[in-house]
């Protein structure tokens, strides 16, 4: 049995919204509880949905204020009767018409391949605008300074970009004029080659002929020095009186809110009341769509108990500008040297780590806090959301009494110190 329905995204209960605050319509197809969705491509924003109760109308999903209405709707309905048909025509072939299978019959025949024209800007451009309804905000961001790079390559260059043209020989001049032209640091470079790959993944398998093996197209990672506040620093942070700053105080009960949780900023955005279960707070990430689940610590309770879990958030920018200065006052001054690789060039920058600080330090901070006491990565997946291999890799670090206790455990005794050698 097969039921073909309308629906609208959710989180939390609330629509999801795209970043211009509208909603996609997705037709929903299931077959024997596999379910897979099609985007209908017709975006509105909320209040021109027409709803009954949860569920949005299955004749007329769109009400008729908005002007159009007449045919987004017939557009919308006339795509239903085509997978309809898809359905049908299999069970008459005696086909079991499962999910994948009318998804599969429905792209093959319904969804427009790019003009096989060399365009490749062009299409990078479409590219992005296909991800804006089904990507994070930072992920179009990324995108978006990738075709940047790749359009000031053809400048420098002086010749077009064409797929014909993307095989090793690309990659080594665009890598190297990152490197050398654009002056980014190999992370960086990473990242571009990674975008790179996801758009010619994307117009491949939209007909678009790309000879090269992508698998050659090597993705820059250095492990990166992982900074975050130690356990006695991050008490004095708590601790330190704020109160003839407000601004500050905030910034500290939020950064401090993320390393007793592990929130990523954009969940501790949303953390609300709703989110209490017992004495464990649970909530869909937003970037990962994955269940988060965190015991709440003493600190984390006495925070939200605080502002009665209405916490008063800042933008993430205004935030990293805060918390900056909040450490400073505190004293969390302590120098670090940070490597930076460009192609086979390392180079290094002293900070005292106040400077360091970020949203994103608070998660290190949390994660590194439970390795140090005892809790296995596992566990601290589950309750992230990240994976093993990523919090192990860019997420977890170890400070110098940690280091020499588990010497100490291992070879039983202290070495000498510095001075008596």
């Amino acid at each position: 049995m097969a039921t073909i329905k309308l629906i609208v995204r959710r989180e939390s209960g609330e629509l999801k919204l795209s970043n211009k605050g509208y909603v996609l319509i997705f037709i929903q197809y299931i077959h024997q509880g596999k379910a897979v969705l099609f985007s209908t491509g017709t975006q509105v924003e909320p209040e021109y949905l027409k709803m009954t109760g949860k569920e949005i109308d299955q004749r007329n999903p769109i009400k008729k204020s908005l002007p159009g209405f007449s045919t987004k709707n017939s557009n919308i309905l006339k795509m239903v009767q085509k997978i309809d048909q898809i359905k049908d025509r299999l069970i008459n072939q005696d086909s079991i018409p499962t999910s994948s299978e009318v998804k599969r019959i429905f792209e093959e025949i319904y969804t427009p391949v790019p003009e096989p024209v060399n365009d490749f800007l062009k299409l990078f451009d479409q590219f992005i605008n296909d991800c804006k309804s089904t990507k994070a905000l930072n992920t179009i961001k990324q995108y978006t300074t990738c075709y940047k790079h790749l359009k000031n390559f053809q400048d420098w260059a002086k010749f077009k970009i064409t797929f014909n043209r993307i095989n090793l020989t690309f990659y080594d001049q665009f890598q190297n004029y990152l490197i050398q032209e654009a002056g980014l640091a190999n992370n960086s470079i990473g990242t571009q080659i990674k975008d790179l790959k996801a758009f010619l993944n994307y117009v491949k398998k939209r007909g678009v002929i790309v000879s090269a093996d992508l698998s050659d197209f090597k993705v820059l990672r250095e492990k990166p020095v992982i900074v975050y506040l130690s356990q006695k620093e991050l008490q004095t942070l708590y601790t330190y009186d704020f109160s003839k700053n407000q601004s500050l105080e905030i910034a500290r009960d939020l950064f401090v809110l993320q390393s007793q949780t592990g929130f990523r900023y954009s969940d501790l955005s949303r953390l609300g009341i709703q989110h209490l279960d017992g004495n464990m707070l649970r909530m869909k990430a937003h970037k990962t769509k994955k269940d988060v689940k965190v015991p709440l610590t003493p600190i984390a309770a006495a925070i939200l108990k605080k502002y009665n879990f209405e916490l008063p958030i800042y933008t993430e920018q205004k935030q990293n500008k805060h918390i900056k200065q909040a450490c400073r006052l505190a004293g969390i001054k302590q120098k670090i040297e940070i490597p930076s690789y460009h192609g086979g060039t390392k180079t290094y920058e002293t900070f005292e780590k106040w400077k360091l600080i970020t949203t994103h330090i608070a998660v290190k901070t949390f994660i590194t806090h439970c390795g140090e006491l005892g809790i296995s990565p596992k566990v601290v997946s589950e309750v992230t959301g990240k994976t093993v291999k990523v919090i192990i890799d860019h997420y977890y670090g170890t400070n110098d009494k940690v280091i020499e206790e588990e010497m100490q455990k291992a070879f039983g005794v202290s070495g000498p110190s510095a001075t008596n050698l």
